[in-house]
């Protein structure tokens, strides 16, 4: 990054694109959605900063922007400990054209920001849908029974793999009314349902990989999902910090060699 003549600061961007699978509930219709939630991150010098296309282009309601901020909360808590956050996270619902309220695609939001940042892949055969509380929570949201039904209509056009499912709350399991196609799938273990309580239980069934335990001093356990996210936290805020520095001293050894 560099800071040019007429003031604007040129940034080297370091770019990981994540797809997640995640599903919705139209507003005011009893109908689920199945959308691919596309997200990449980039360095940014001067802040934490979650970038939500549909929000930037006026499509996304109250209630979805409170839980990007809930989101960056839970970044901040989880990361921020030993170091400053300095990144710009871009996630967008590709090929939606309506809008978008509600907090229910917020966990499948921090999932794609966190595997981007890691650069570890995701399932695209699990769809997820729950909301996200400051401390990682995984909390219940609505239409959940119409989701995973949209969800396995797609699957079973598609082909039924046995690797194909759905991640929901644990607490909406109560609740669910399923179809007995849907019900029957599950039961020959063609189709599963996760329930969880959590984003780490989350994640490592999204990755195959141990999200990772915090210690005191703000780092993590080697070999996890987290430990990746920190590593490359940690190098941005290098970035962050010696790139001025880098380039004033470029600019003082030219100065020199003028004279």
């Amino acid at each position: 990054m560099c800071v040019c003549g007429d003031g604007c600061v040129r940034v080297r961007v370091r770019v990981r694109v994540c797809l997640c699978e995640c599903m919705w509930c139209g507003w005011g219709e009893v109908y689920a959605e199945h959308f691919m939630l596309f997200c990449f991150y980039f360095f940014n010098a001067f802040l934490i900063q979650n970038l939500i296309l549909q929000t930037e282009a006026e499509l996304g309601g109250p209630i979805h922007t409170k839980a990007m901020m809930i989101l960056k909360s839970y970044l901040v808590d989880q990361f921020a400990h030993n170091k400053p956050l300095v990144l710009t996270g871009s996630l967008c619902f590709e090929q939606s054209y309506n809008g978008i309220e509600g907090d229910s695609a917020s966990g499948a939001e921090l999932v794609s920001l966190l595997s981007a940042i890691a650069k570890v892949p995701i399932k695209l055969s699990l769809a997820i849908t729950g909301a996200i509380s400051q401390a990682g929570a995984i909390l219940p949201v609505g239409g959940v029974t119409r989701k995973i039904e949209g969800f396995f209509n797609l699957c079973n056009r598609r082909g039924l793999t046995g690797e194909q499912g759905v991640i929901i709350p644990k607490d909406n399991i109560e609740h669910l009314m399923l179809d007995q196609k849907v019900l029957k799938a599950v039961e020959e273990n063609k189709f599963s349902i996760y329930g969880v309580s959590h984003i780490t239980e989350a994640l490592e069934l999204l990755t195959n990989v141990p999200a990772g335990k915090r210690y005191k001093n703000g780092s993590f356990a080697e070999n996890t999902l987290f430990h990746a996210v920190d590593t490359q936290l940690h190098e941005l805020g290098w970035f962050a910090e010696n790139s001025f520095k880098t380039r004033k001293k470029k600019k003082i050894a030219k100065i020199t060699d003028a004279k």
